[in-house]
């Protein structure tokens, strides 16, 4: 792309005024558009000054490691000069890696560097990625996995108490943000496709263990929270110290012999990531494993 190395070289060579005006925002997102926003998303952003933030929709694994939220830290300012020149020498404004399938995951790099704006986007990357590539992605994924320690919010799903009676499981859970920023969540019950928003549980029976014998995979089962309509759209405030707490049953169907376990998932897609200007949280948290 035109300008680019002009333009890191500006930022090297006016450091003291150019490096904090640069930015760079790193962005993986993949699988289908859920309420107008990517299911799966993570955004990294890194300012000039050291200033970063990271921003996480949903969890790679549909695990609880990892889960969704906004953290903030910082990066030394010389890394975000050693960044540029790893995107300099990357020759990522002329690589052309093969059209992405619908599903497939994409990568969305943007960069200001002396007030010039540069963007690019592409798929899968192939085995023969140019190794100078790689070492710009690998800088970003340091910074991914250490630059934001400090969570702005952060959402966890927790199962405080479950039975099972009549072939229904009855459970209580809550979602907690220990974080010291409010996120919104909409009460899964609000009159939303269902689509957009579900509880749902994933269960089955292990097999009791015999000494010498392999024990056959889990036969997953999946079922959602019956839950009674509100009348309207429902936003939740959860903050430090307030979650949102709910009742609610799971019909179940018949397992074979052993132990139950289930894992729940909170999903919640809606057009926006802020409504009437409140911020509200659009992705998946997904709790640990539990039995009853």
């Amino acid at each position: 792309m035109k300008g680019l190395a002009e333009a890191i070289e500006a930022v090297r060579n006016h450091r003291q005024d150019s490096l904090p005006r640069a930015a760079i925002a790193y962005a993986v997102f993949s699988g289908r558009n859920v309420g107008g926003v990517p299911e799966r998303e993570t955004r990294l952003e890194i300012k000039g000054n050291g200033e970063a933030t990271l921003f996480r929709r949903r969890p790679g694994a549909d695990t609880p490691v990892l889960p969704p939220g906004l953290f903030r830290g910082r990066v030394d300012p010389e890394a975000v000069l050693t960044f540029l020149d790893l995107l300099e020498k990357s020759g990522i404004d002329t690589f052309r890696a093969e059209p992405p399938s619908p599903r497939d995951l994409l990568r969305r790099l943007q960069v200001v560097a002396d007030g010039k704006f540069f963007s690019f986007q592409w798929g899968p990357m192939p085995p023969d990625a140019p190794e100078a590539i790689e070492n710009m992605l690998a800088a970003l994924s340091v910074w991914e996995a250490s630059a934001c320690p400090d969570p702005a919010w952060r959402l966890e799903l927790k199962v405080t108490s479950a039975q099972s009676q009549a072939g229904k499981l009855k459970a209580r859970i809550q979602v907690e943000n220990p974080g010291p920023e409010t996120i919104h969540l909409a009460h899964p019950a609000s009159p939303v496709d269902r689509g957009l928003l579900a509880l749902t549980l994933r269960y089955g029976a292990r097999p009791p263990e015999a000494p010498g014998v392999t024990s056959l995979p889990i036969s997953i089962k999946t079922t959602r929270a019956a839950l009674p309509a509100l009348d309207s759209l429902q936003l939740v405030p959860v903050k430090a110290g307030s979650p949102l707490v709910l009742d609610v049953e799971f019909p179940l169907e018949p397992l074979d012999e052993g132990r139950p376990l289930g894992m729940l998932a909170l999903e919640l897609y809606l057009a926006s990531d802020t409504l009437a200007g409140l911020p509200v949280f659009n992705g998946a948290v997904f709790s640990e494993e539990f039995s009853w």
